[in-house]
């Protein structure tokens, strides 16, 4: 009995650790869409620091990228209010209960119309994935 159990606490463990992967990329879906007209490229597990040497449990460490949309100027080098609002979605990411931080913005706008973002996210240890 104490066997059955164990396995079924287990099995609740792995579903409840799909479903938060699953409200987290909503999580970040909801704030895409309220910004409008970005979308991410890239969401990539970070070795931890140290590979061998890191502490157990710290933190998950992801690389963002993705690209804003600036209809204003599509020609030419986006606008200042497209760094506003790529800012601004980084600071929604940040406010989200999964992120614990947004490190390491970088913004590109070498391609007319678009700018291209980049950070790493750390994930909320009290709300592990």
């Amino acid at each position: 009995m104490a066997g059955a159990r164990s396995r079924v606490g287990s099995l609740q463990e792995v579903v409840e650790l799909k479903s938060r992967w699953s409200d987290f990329l909503g999580d970040l879906q909801g704030r895409l869409v309220i910004v409008e007209d970005v979308w991410l490229e890239k969401l990539q597990l970070l070795p931890a620091a140290g590979d061998k040497g890191a502490a157990a449990g710290a933190p998950l460490r992801l690389a963002l990228g993705g690209r804003l949309l600036d209809w204003n100027n599509p020609t030419s080098k986006v606008s200042a209010d497209s760094y506003r609002r790529a800012k601004w979605l980084l600071q929604l990411f940040g406010q989200s209960e999964f992120i614990a931080a947004v490190e390491g913005e970088r913004f590109d706008n070498t391609q007319p119309g678009i700018l291209r973002f980049d950070c790493t996210l750390v994930l909320n240890p009290h709300r592990p994935l």
